[in-house]
């Protein structure tokens, strides 16, 4: 007997159900074949990025409608900005890499300062912070006032999200090696 399995795509345009807004559509496969014969047809293709890619959020940087690339180098202790062209390729950003911390691990994407352009939170694994980047909304980014933060030992993972009602969003930040977790909170 065969079970149907799911694949999930983001930002899938042109789909009847599904993948607006850039949320990801679903495929339910019924039959193997099937699925089989969609995955036949992925192309692989390569880009350049810094040392040791470790993490990637996609988010369109530049405001183009074309989906874009963060990429955390966790060896060289950058990020590279990759913005689509809308057909499967992608350029480097204006000053992209971009230096963060030592040993980038994880990359969250938000408007954290309420502007309407998408910034970047990157935790830095050996250095202990987080390294927050403004986007101008251009596909390039500025670090924030103060950044980086610090926060426990050995960040691995951020989530996104207005933890105290103040109505600006904050983050919450693993840290495997502390045994923590680390709340950044916006004051109203």
């Amino acid at each position: 007997m065969r079970l149907p399995f799911l694949f999930q795509v983001a930002g899938v345009s042109g789909q009847a159900q599904g993948g607006r807004g850039g949320r990801p559509s679903q495929f339910l496969f019924q039959e193997e074949k099937c699925a089989q014969s969609f995955l036949h047809r992925l192309q692989q293709l390569h880009f350049a990025t810094g040392a040791a890619p470790q993490a990637v959020s996609v988010a369109d940087f530049n405001g183009d409608g074309k989906l874009d690339l963060a990429i955390a180098n966790y060896q060289d202790g950058s990020l590279t900005i990759l913005l689509g062209k809308g057909d499967g390729t992608f350029m480097p950003a204006s000053g992209s890499p971009v230096a963060v911390g030592k040993s980038p691990y994880a990359i969250a994407v938000a408007d954290l300062n309420g502007d309407g352009k998408l910034d970047l939170a990157v935790a830095n694994y050996l250095d202990n912070t987080l390294t927050i980047l403004l986007g101008k909304g251009d596909g390039t980014f500025t670090p924030a006032s103060g950044s980086p933060f610090a926060v426990g030992s050995g960040p691995t993972s951020i989530a996104v999200g207005d933890f105290n009602g103040s109505g600006r969003l904050g983050l919450a930040v693993t840290n495997l090696t502390g045994n923590t977790i680390s709340i950044l909170l916006q004051q109203p």
